[in-house]
C-alpha cells in the first residue's frame, strides 16, 4: 500500500483500489474497525476522484456495506446497500452481473434483519434475473437457488426448502462437480433441512455420502470434512431411535 501510494500518488485510481482490498483482508481477519475505516476511506477518495457513479465507487460502497453488516451494524449496511442497488439499477442495468450481487446482499440483509418476507421476495427476483441474464447454469445461479432455500427454511415453509434443496444440489454436483465446496455446503443444509421434518435417516445418509465425496477430494483433516463429519454426527445423536437399528 505505501509502496503504491509513493509510486502512483494517493489519488491514483489503482491505489484506491488497493485500499479497498486491503480493507477486505483486515476484514477477513476479524478487524472490523481497521476495515471499515479503509473501507470508508477508499469509497471517499472513488467517489471524490472517479465519481459517486463510477462502477469502482459503487464497488466500494458495496464492500463498505458488507463490513459492516459483517461487524453487526445492519441498520448502516441497509442504507448502503439500497443506495447501491438503485445506483447500479438506474447505471450499469438491471441485467448486469453487478446489479445481481446488490440483489442477492439486500436479501441477506433483510433474512439477517428477520425480514423473512422481503428476503424471499428479493431472492425470488434475483434467482429469475440470474438464470433469465446469467444462464441456469451459472454458479451466481446456483448460489442464489441455495440463498432462496435458505430463506423459505427461515421462514418455516421446509417442504419448498427441501425441493430447492434438492434441486440445488442436483445441479450443482452436474455442474461444479460433487466434491466442489458449493455442492457440500448444498448437502449439508439438505441434510439439516430433512433433520428439521423428522427425516432422520434421509439427513444422516445425505450426510454420510457428502462426507465420503470430501474425505476423497480434501482428505480426513480438511475443515470442510470435519465440518460435515460433525454434522453427521450430530444428526446420528438426535436420530439414535433408527441409527441403531432396534427398531
Amino acid at each position: 500500500m505505501r509502496d503504491c501510494q509513493q509510486i502512483l500518488g494517493p489519488d491514483h485510481p489503482r491505489t484506491v483500489r488497493i485500499r479497498d482490498d486491503l480493507a477486505t483482508m483486515y476484514e477477513a481477519a476479524g478487524q472490523f474497525e481497521r476495515a471499515i475505516s479503509l473501507h470508508a476511506r477508499a469509497l471517499w477518495d472513488s467517489e471524490r476522484i472517479l465519481g459517486v457513479g463510477h462502477p469502482v465507487t459503487l464497488t466500494c460502497r458495496n464492500n463498505l456495506a458488507y463490513a459492516y453488516e459483517s461487524a453487526g451494524d445492519l441498520d448502516r449496511a441497509f442504507s448502503l446497500y439500497e443506495q447501491t442497488l438503485l445506483d447500479r439499477e438506474r447505471l450499469l442495468g438491471l441485467d448486469h452481473p453487478s446489479t445481481l450481487v446488490s440483489c442477492n446482499n439486500l436479501a441477506g440483509l433483510y433474512q439477517a434483519k428477520g425480514e423473512i418476507g422481503k428476503a424471499v421476495s428479493l431472492y425470488k427476483r434475483t434467482l429469475g434475473d440470474r438464470e433469465r441474464f446469467l444462464g441456469a447454469d451459472h454458479p451466481d445461479t446456483l448460489i442464489s437457488l441455495n440463498n432462496l432455500a435458505g430463506a423459505y427454511r427461515a421462514a418455516g415453509n421446509l417442504v419448498r426448502a427441501v425441493r430447492l434443496y434438492e434441486r440445488g444440489l442436483d445441479e450443482c454436483g452436474r455442474v461444479l462437480g460433487k466434491e466442489h465446496a458449493t455442492t457440500l455446503g448444498v448437502w449439508r443444509n439438505l441434510a439439516d433441512t430433512y433433520g428439521m421434518i423428522g427425516r432422520w435417516r434421509e439427513a444422516f445418509m445425505t450426510l454420510e455420502e457428502a462426507v465420503k465425496v470430501s474425505k476423497k477430494a480434501y482428505g480426513a483433516e480438511h475443515p470442510i470434512t470435519q465440518g460435515l463429519l460433525e454434522r453427521r454426527d450430530a444428526i446420528s445423536r438426535m436420530g439414535v431411535f433408527w441409527v441403531g437399528g432396534d427398531h
